[in-house]
């Protein structure tokens, strides 16, 4: 779906749409049960399946759209692994499995990482020259 106009097949939103749902009933039992990890796991579901909602929708998506989303996705599983990476090795580490750095410290390396990589491709594929940006897809939201 490389394409810049819309896209509403009923699976691809249910699927984003059943994501930012979740994401709420976890941050809800989350605050419920004053669970820190649940909390944040379930802003990341809500804010990830409104943000799949909204880039489905957009009509004006940006030029190379989908290289960002594909690559917020290999850092979003990345940071899935190693977090699970991290949990499972947290008692060898003399550190509790329901430590919540155990559980971010993942986020807190590649969340840092992936904004230089990002701005390295916005630059790489000239959508950005400084701090002004040359999308035609942008200026003509702003007019």
């Amino acid at each position: 779906f490389k394409g810049t106009g819309p896209h509403t097949h009923p699976l691809d939103l249910g699927v984003a749409g059943l994501l930012a749902v979740t994401g709420l009933v976890t941050l809800a039992l989350g605050a419920f049960f004053r669970a820190p990890v649940l909390v944040i796991f379930g802003l990341l579901g809500l804010v990830n399946g409104i943000g799949d909602i909204r880039q489905w929708l957009d009509p004006n998506k940006a030029r190379m759209h989908w290289w960002f989303r594909h690559m917020g996705g290999m850092i979003g599983a990345s940071i899935a692994a190693l977090t699970a990476f991290s949990v499972l090795n947290a008692p060898r580490l003399g550190l509790g499995v329901f430590s919540v750095f155990v559980w971010i410290l993942p986020s807190l390396v590649f969340v840092p990482v992936s904004i230089p990589w990002n701005r390295y491709y916005q630059r790489r594929f000239g959508m950005v020259r400084g701090k002004a940006e040359v999308q035609p897809a942008l200026a003509a939201r702003a007019a």
